[in-house]
């Protein structure tokens, strides 16, 4: 890949990465409901280790998890906020 692509350290990711993300490492069966599968998730992740800070927007979140909410359904989406949160040490 052009090194030019990851002459910045940082990326700013939105609403659809962010669930590929946030998806696959709380569920990798549930990807399919969001029309994802395993090779995106490994794709993205690869893509991800180039850059050193990943930025989400306030709204990009409240829209991912809005949408995380629809698709997961109560019995799910609980635990999936659960496992998106990094305990801060």
């Amino acid at each position: 890949m052009d090194e030019k692509i990851f002459r910045f350290k940082e990326i700013l990711m939105d609403t659809g990465p962010l669930l590929l993300y946030l998806i696959g490492f709380y569920s990798i069966n549930d990807l399919r409901r969001f029309n994802y599968d395993k090779k995106d998730f490994i794709l993205l992740i690869e893509f991800l280790k180039n850059f050193r800070q990943i930025f989400v927007t306030p709204q990009v979140l409240a829209e991912a998890s809005n949408i995380a909410k629809s698709r997961l359904k109560e019995e799910k989406f609980s635990g999936f906020i659960n496992s998106s949160i990094i305990p801060m040490t």
